[in-house]
């Protein structure tokens, strides 16, 4: 016969469970499982289980992020260098203005997912500009004694280019060779594919440079002779900052007239040529009372920020401020790749050019947390990529036209420019 068996009620308190079958006769007591407790009995069975597989799912999961940012950061080493290296040389082929704005075109909408106002990345300054080897623009020479009394006019902090003559004078001068800033087609001829390093100090200084006014190499002394002495006339501008970026070492390649010192591959080994620099411009600085705590360091070898380090302290000069410079291919170092970079040359900051410090500003701060040093951004000549690198934090602008951009940076600082 057929039965249905309801269910029609249960004790809470566990004892028994009543059924009825279909005709309405009582049937045994089940044992005394409630509805609930039946439930219970099957989560208890399934929880363990599911703890287990959600754990092993957490393993698993946090090993394949491992795994992931591991091969991340060698890809990024490996990748970046290549596509930094083939960004350099479409800059050489093509002209390093045309690709710097392309580039920039990309690191200008990077720049912009970070729109907070930080705290400029140097150690108690504000938002502060740099003349770039005088930061004269046009109107002189770079590294002559006008291009830097007129960047003085607007600036104290000044950048200059240092290297060795032939007897041993330290010039101020960027390129490898000499031909791209000699005024005449006989000067070229003579002495176009010729190095500073080749010429005595009084020979470079006979030359003819480019431009109006008659303008001729200078020579560190002669600049610190100058602007050290206005210290002791009344009502002078401020005292000067120097950022001396070293510019030696004899190539092992070809060059062509006008080619960037920069763009050099040296070397991260002991060269007697670059400490032959270090060792004369310490000579000068020494001679001149300047002290290396208005000195500021830079270079592009790790081997020459860690031995000018190291003869600051044998000469117990104290200690001194030393900065690595990076360009554009450095824009894609794994953040540990660059911090190794930076405790090979013992810098205590950075000197970032702007396309890098607007690609990956997050990298940079953590350079300025991690080692307390400053940040730089080199090349800065237009107000709007000055607005891209302030709104990103920072605050020391390298420039080759400072008294352009000092009523931007003096608003800036005001407060008077929107964040």
């Amino acid at each position: 016969m057929w039965r249905l068996n309801v269910l029609v009620g249960a004790e809470m308190s566990g004892r028994s469970v009543w059924t009825m079958s279909g005709d309405g006769r009582a049937l045994p007591a089940l044992p005394a499982l409630s509805a609930v407790s039946v439930a219970g009995l099957r989560l208890q069975n399934r929880a363990p289980r599911r703890i287990v597989w959600f754990s092993m799912w957490l393993v698993a999961v946090a090993l394949v992020l491992v795994v992931a940012l591991s091969v991340y950061e060698v890809a990024l080493d490996i990748g970046g260098g290549m596509l930094g290296y083939m960004i350099n040389s479409a800059r050489s082929s093509f002209g390093s203005s045309s690709m710097d704005r392309c580039v920039g075109c990309f690191s200008h909408l990077y720049a912009l997912q970070s729109p907070e106002r930080a705290t400029p990345f140097v150690s108690g300054h504000h938002a502060m500009l740099v003349a770039h080897r005088g930061g004269a623009g046009d109107r002189f020479v770079e590294n002559t004694l006008p291009a830097f009394r007129w960047g003085n006019r607007t600036t104290q902090f000044m950048e200059l280019d240092v290297d060795l003559s032939s007897d041993g004078q330290v010039v101020l001068w960027h390129d490898e060779t000499l031909g791209r800033l000699l005024k005449t087609s006989d000067a070229k001829a003579a002495f176009g594919n010729r190095r500073a390093c080749e010429l005595s100090a009084r020979e470079l200084q006979a030359l003819e440079l480019v431009g109006e006014s008659a303008s001729r190499p200078a020579t560190l002394k002669e600049l610190l002779n100058e602007f050290e002495l206005l210290k002791a006339v009344p009502g002078s501008a401020p005292l000067a900052v120097y950022m001396v970026d070293f510019k030696s070492c004899v190539p092992s390649e070809p060059t062509t007239p006008g080619t960037d010192v920069d763009a050099r591959s040296h070397h991260d080994a002991a060269c007697p040529s670059c400490e032959r620099l270090i060792q004369a411009t310490l000579d000068e600085l020494s001679n001149a009372h300047v002290p290396l705590a208005r000195v500021v360091f830079s270079t592009k070898e790790p081997f020459v920020t860690r031995r000018v380090k190291e003869v600051a302290e044998e000469r117990g000069l104290g200690p001194a401020l030393a900065t690595l410079s990076c360009d554009l291919r450095h824009a894609w170092y794994s953040r540990r790749r660059l911090m190794q970079r930076l405790d090979d040359a013992r810098a205590d900051g950075v000197s970032a050019y702007y396309l890098f410090a607007l690609r990956r500003p997050r990298l940079l701060r953590s350079v300025y947390e991690q080692r307390g040093g400053p940040v730089f951004v080199w090349t800065v000549d237009r107000a709007e990529d000055v607005y891209s690198l302030l709104r990103a934090g920072f605050g020391a602008i390298i420039t080759n036209t400072p008294a352009q951009l000092e009523p931007f940076m003096k608003r800036w600082i005001a407060g008077d420019v929107a964040g």
